[in-house]
């Protein structure tokens, strides 16, 4: 991460955009011969410099990370390293074990964080949540007494008349929500919801 770093920071506006699309492409292309950590680190870089931490996936980019570039308007470091040992400390000290795959295999603890694909959003999470999904998910937290945080968009009805108890938190705007209109795409309102039986 340190190399991209100083490869990256002493570079053009232009130069950058360069940087990140070229890296971008190894990362789709040329990534079979790369071990694990080269694997994440290279994706951390490109999160950190791609459009607003948003995760999205793009047929050209061969079903990879196809975020476009951010501003690039870093100046004197694209991560906080600080940071990312601290997280390795806590999640090591803590035992967390971090997922990937279908909601429903991963085990209920007292709190769980789950983060759907927003609804006519403008990103392509290469996934669908249907409602369907989402009523599992209610059910699941329900039976289980857990609680359970998601965002969803503002005054959609969808959470009305459930046994669960339902705290909303409105939020102006959140980063990739963004709903397809007429115009084009626009920044919509969302809800932050805790669930809780």
């Amino acid at each position: 991460m340190n190399e991209l770093q100083s490869e990256y920071l002493p570079l053009s506006k232009e130069k950058r955009k360069e940087f990140f699309f070229d890296l971008r492409s190894k990362n789709a292309w040329e990534y079979q011969d790369w071990g694990d950590l080269k694997e994440s680190y290279v994706l951390y870089f490109l999160m950190k410099t791609g459009f607003n931490g948003i995760w999205q996936i793009n047929k050209n980019t061969n079903n990879r990370y196809g975020t476009p570039s951010g501003l690039l308007n870093q100046k004197d470091r694209v991560y906080d390293k600080w940071n990312v040992l601290l997280w390795n400390e806590m999640l090591n000290k803590y035992d967390v074990e971090i997922l990937n795959g279908d909601w429903k295999d991963c085990p209920m603890g007292d709190f769980t964080f789950y983060d759907p694909p927003y609804r006519d959003s403008f990103a392509n999470y290469n996934t669908s949540f249907p409602d369907t999904e989402t009523e599992l998910l209610i059910k699941k937290v329900e039976e289980n007494k857990n609680v359970w945080l998601c965002n969803r968009d503002s005054g959609d009805g969808f959470f009305d008349n459930r046994k669960a108890n339902i705290k909303r938190f409105p939020i102006t705007y959140t980063v990739g929500r963004r709903k397809k209109t007429k115009d084009g795409f626009k920044a919509t309102k969302a809800t932050e919801i805790l669930l809780h039986n």
